[in-house]
């Protein structure tokens, strides 16, 4: 086909093929512009938000690896000995921790919007002591307990602090003012972030913009009644039908309902692609809204496990913090103790019980060594005492006396085994030897009257082996 000069088949075939992708490629072209043209601004912006959004985490990762580079070479005069990258978190992270363990430091790079919520922390803090008091008792409940891991499946440190300021929002009478009240935001300039508002009032603004609205904050309430009423609310809020709501800082629902309905809403407005369908504390960040261009839901990260726990630990709290009503400073530091810290003490008062229960049972053993040895050593001496007294009661009367009246001494011996008194026997045994040796005696008399010196000096001896001493003859 070459040499005639017409082209191959196969020429042919691909030719007619890029052909047809030629015009599917227009007929795609030309839908793309349809549908860019029927797209919303706000579906625009929000799209291209979350394209920056997407890229500025790919660089953010590239970034967290080069400060843990940095702060690993340079451990000594940063004074970090421990350095982690986390790039696998929504927001790549640098986790620090200081070469005495003392100061714990998270770098992120590239996050603005945080710098926003810290700032807004802060004014919540700044506006109400009791506020700055409680935040500081939960993040340190939540670090002695080991439940401010969010890679763990835990809620984060974060988002403890942001659950105090809803608690403290939503009660009747509220214990602080709303930074973030509609009404009153709309009077400050535009202040966007990545396409968030970020606007929010500050501690003297809202002073003088709610105090003449609102009726005057009540009296602080003691720190270890606030703590104990936030851990059961807490709890509550995970169990039930409370559970399908979401917690959030800032005024959502109707003005005229109760105050706590005004800061939550149905966590079904959600709209997450998220595989966590268990129930777990659902929580809106202040700026990243369910109705912003970049939703944050910072409960997404509670696992099943991690549910359990935190609804477990809030429980033991708000338990520990009731019973030790009358005694709040004590109850405070048993709130506060580690979990680490609880094993140990738990380990020790078994370990102390074992020892003592094991020194018991060593001791009765030892007690009871002691009472055999006792009682076999007095059955010696009774059984030898007996049997002396039998071997003199057996000695051979002369003829001319009349005969002995028949020992007592078995039959007391056969009243001791059964009543168990060794001591009776000793006395047995002693008058058994006094009465024998008594009879040797008027023997020994006896035959010293008739004549028989030498027999009575021998019944002499035989009454001295029987425990008696006298001059025999007489």
């Amino acid at each position: 086909q070459l040499r005639s000069g017409k082209p191959p088949d196969i020429v042919k075939k691909t030719e007619s093929r890029i052909a047809a992708l030629d015009e599917e490629l227009a007929l795609a072209t030309r839908r793309e512009a349809s549908a860019r043209a029927r797209v919303s601004p706000q579906t625009k912006q929000r799209v291209l938000l979350i394209e920056q959004a997407q890229s500025r985490v790919s660089r953010c990762k590239k970034i967290v690896y080069a400060i843990v580079s940095a702060i690993r070479q340079d451990s000594l005069l940063c004074g970090y000995m421990e350095a982690q990258p986390v790039w696998r978190a929504r927001v790549p992270v640098v986790k620090c921790v200081s070469s005495d363990g003392a100061v714990t430091l998270d770098i992120v790079p590239g996050n603005l919007t945080a710098v926003h919520n810290s700032r807004l922390l802060r004014e919540y803090c700044t506006s109400s002591p009791l506020c700055r008091q409680l935040i500081l008792l939960v993040k340190m409940w939540a670090a002695a307990r080991e439940v401010n891991k969010a890679h763990s499946g835990l809620l984060s440190s974060y988002g403890h602090s942001l659950s105090v300021i809803h608690f403290l929002l939503q009660r009747t009478p509220p214990l602080l003012r709303d930074l973030q009240d509609p009404e009153l935001i709309t009077t400050l300039p535009p202040n966007f972030c990545n396409g968030l508002d970020v606007r929010f009032l500050t501690a003297e603004q809202a002073a003088q913009l709610r105090a003449p609205l609102d009726a005057p904050l009540p009296d602080n309430p003691a720190l270890a009644d606030l703590a104990r009423d936030y851990f059961a609310y807490m709890h509550t809020c995970c169990t039930g039908q409370n559970v399908s709501n979401t917690l959030t800082v800032r005024p959502c629902g109707e003005g005229g309902g109760p105050r706590a309905a005004r800061y939550r809403f149905p966590r079904a407005q959600w709209q997450s692609t998220s595989k966590r369908t268990h129930d777990r504390l659902s929580l809106e960040d202040p700026f990243e809204r369910v109705d912003s261009v970049l939703p944050h839901d910072i409960g997404t990260t509670i696992s099943e496990e991690g549910a359990h726990t935190l609804l477990r630990e809030w429980a033991r709290a708000a338990d520990i913090l009731e019973a030790g009503a009358q005694s709040a400073p004590a109850a405070l530091l048993q709130l506060l103790k580690t979990a680490a810290f609880e094993a140990r003490e738990a380990l020790a008062e078994r370990s102390l019980l074992s020892a003592k229960a094991k020194g018991e049972r060593m001791g009765a053993r030892a007690n009871k060594a002691k009472v055999v040895e006792g009682v076999r050593g007095e059955k010696v001496a009774v059984h030898g005492e007996v049997s002396s007294g039998a071997a003199l009661e057996t000695y051979d009367a002369p003829p001319t006396r009349s005969a002995p009246a028949q020992s007592s001494v078995p039959l007391a011996e056969r009243a001791a085994e059964e009543c168990g008194a060794t001591s009776m026997l000793r006395e047995v045994g002693a008058c058994a030897r006094a009465a024998a040796a008594i009879r040797l005696i008027d023997d020994a008399e006896a035959y010293g009257a008739n004549g028989g010196g030498r027999d009575g000096e021998n019944g002499a001896g035989r009454a001295s082996a029987g425990g008696v001493s006298f001059k025999g003859g007489g």
